[in-house]
């Protein structure tokens, strides 16, 4: 019976002196260690929030995917003259509605540039690069600009 109190001693000896050991042995790389478990909760909300914010990005991203395909089925049925100018001005006004950044860099050099004024334009910069040859419908869409906002597209 002696046998199994001196084996539990021993055992308690290698559980508590074996980090003692290598205490003495590496204090930087123990150290490090050390700080490691101590800090561990706050990296695991750190990567929480990460993941949060990945998937909060992924979303707006999906988002954003899904606007671009309704604009090219938009930008699609204008240049098949399936729908009007002002109706497709109006569906980029209403896709662009709830997102402030939509026209940043879109005619701010120009006053009194409207929401619709800006949604003709970016729908403009859209059929230039798609068509038959790519920007056929341009020039007919280009007059419907100039006629209903009385100026001259840009890209003309």
């Amino acid at each position: 019976m002696l046998w199994i109190f001196k084996s539990r001693w021993t055992a308690l000896l290698a559980v508590v002196g074996t980090p003692v050991v290598a205490f003495a042995a590496a204090p930087e790389s123990t150290t490090a260690f050390v700080f490691d478990l101590w800090h561990a909760p706050q990296h695991d909300r750190a990567v929480a929030e990460y993941r949060e914010a990945m998937d909060r990005m992924s979303r707006e991203m999906l988002d954003i995917e899904d606007r671009i395909a309704i604009k090219e089925r938009i930008v699609a049925d204008l240049i098949s003259q399936r729908i009007s100018f002002d109706v497709a001005v109006q569906q980029f006004v209403a896709l662009n509605s709830g997102f402030p950044n939509a026209y940043a860099q879109i005619l701010n050099d120009v006053e009194g540039a409207t929401d619709a004024e800006k949604a003709a334009y970016s729908l403009l910069n859209y059929v230039s690069q798609r068509g038959i040859p790519v920007g056929c419908a341009l020039p007919r869409l280009a007059a419907a600009y100039e006629a209903r906002f009385g100026r001259t597209y840009p890209g003309k």
